[in-house]
């Protein structure tokens, strides 16, 4: 579509929209309507001046180009008016709920919806359709309200008043004004809060701890491990009772026996060594468990336990993102990113037109993430592999070139 400058925009959500409009010099002449440089549509100008004009098929919703202009009786053709025409036709979706935080009392952060809070006035943050205002219902009535940020869609808000201690079911809906009317889209699915003066005693995995094996440490769900009986640690409210349960990834909860105190700490160890797998912990009681806490158990000469390259970053210029092998970038130093063994050091490898010339030792955080930004590379075709220190077996080898424009 051809862009107008300084163009003037006409919004409908009226399907057969047309035009019409009175012309003098035009009169029993002629109106040429093009849309989107299309083949154009002629209708006659009257002996009065006036014309008229409506589309033979519906509009399809999006930005229209649209140029009218006179022909008048001796065909002398007029100026072109242009405009752009938006057609919507649809109330705008709901609001989409991604993080509520708690930022009141001995324990904040991110909580999942139906977990207990102490923080009565929580952040809630999300996205909706762009610039469009987002309200925060009870019931019928409105509690809170924020406006989509108009490039991104972001938006955040809290209640307006302290919410009381107890269950509250609550919706978002987003309100947009279109063409000088408001238009309410459908709500969202139904999310709970629970507030309580007790939520800041929630019980809380906080990590584990890996002693078994080569290396060491602690571990952050999510973590990548070669201890069989990982020792979990959280934080309870003083003179609780913690229970842990766990699973495989398709079993069912085991019960894993009360957890040993220590004022507010407690920890928790396996009574039996895990298989190789993924594993999901809780704690707490029935009905009031913690937010599960994930590690992958493998052992020495696991696949599994190989360092791996998994994509890069790209934060340089117009065009930013993940990138994925094989991808152009004119990011001369993007960051390479991969998994391995939690706490372990990761040896990643890199050179141009299919050389290896560079290694670099990078260590492997606790959650079993890694992640290298090289020094400025020169443009050209760049190969990247990782593998675990000490061990015989590469990656796959990740491969970027970078040229001016990149993507």
């Amino acid at each position: 579509m051809n862009q107008i400058l300084n163009a003037t925009y006409r919004y409908t959500d009226d399907p057969r929209r047309g035009y019409s409009g009175t012309s003098p010099q035009a009169r029993n002449g002629f109106a040429e309507i093009v849309i989107d440089g299309n083949k154009p549509y002629t209708v006659s100008v009257g002996p009065d001046g006036r014309w008229s004009w409506t589309p033979p098929a519906d509009w399809t919703p999006g930005e229209h180009i649209v140029s009218v202009r006179m022909i008048d009786a001796a065909g002398n053709i007029g100026n072109p008016a242009q405009f752009i025409q938006v057609v919507d036709y649809t109330a705008p979706d709901a609001p989409r709920l991604l993080n509520m935080y708690d930022d009141q009392g001995d324990i904040t952060g991110s909580f999942d919806a139906g977990r207990m809070t102490d923080d009565r006035r929580p952040t809630l943050t999300g996205v909706a359709e762009k610039g469009t205002v987002v309200y925060l219902k009870e019931g019928d009535t409105v509690i809170g309200s924020a406006q989509a940020d108009a490039k991104t869609g972001i938006w955040t808000l809290e209640p307006d008043a302290d919410l009381s201690d107890g269950t509250h079911q609550l919706t978002l809906v987003a309100v947009e004004t279109f063409n000088g009317k408001l238009r309410e889209g459908e709500p969202s699915e139904p999310f709970e809060l629970l507030i309580g003066r007790d939520g800041a005693a929630a019980t809380v995995i906080s990590h584990a701890v890996d002693d078994a094996g080569p290396v060491t440490g602690s571990l952050l769900s999510g973590a990548l491990t070669d201890d069989a009986t990982p020792q979990l640690h959280g934080s309870a409210p003083a003179g609780s009772t913690v229970f842990v349960q766990y699973r495989n990834a398709s079993g069912e909860w085991v019960d894993g026996g009360a957890a040993q105190m220590d004022g507010t700490r407690w920890s928790w160890t396996p009574p039996a060594e895990l298989d190789a797998g993924s594993w999901e912990f809780r704690a707490g009681q029935e009905g009031s468990w913690s937010d599960s806490f994930g590690l992958d158990i493998a052992f020495a000469g696991s696949d599994a336990l190989h360092a791996t390259l998994t994509h890069a970053t790209d934060d340089f210029g117009p065009v930013t993102g993940m990138l994925l092998s094989g991808a152009l970038t004119d990011d001369t130093t993007p960051t390479l990113s991969g998994r391995g063994e939690a706490n372990s050091n990761v040896v990643v490898r890199y050179g141009i037109a299919g050389e290896f010339t560079h290694s670099v030792v990078v260590t492997v955080g606790a959650d079993s993430n890694w992640s290298f930004t090289p020094p400025a590379l020169e443009y050209g075709v760049w190969s990247f592999a990782a593998q675990a220190q000490g061990d015989s077996q590469w990656s796959d080898t990740f491969e970027l070139t970078l040229m001016p424009g990149g993507q």
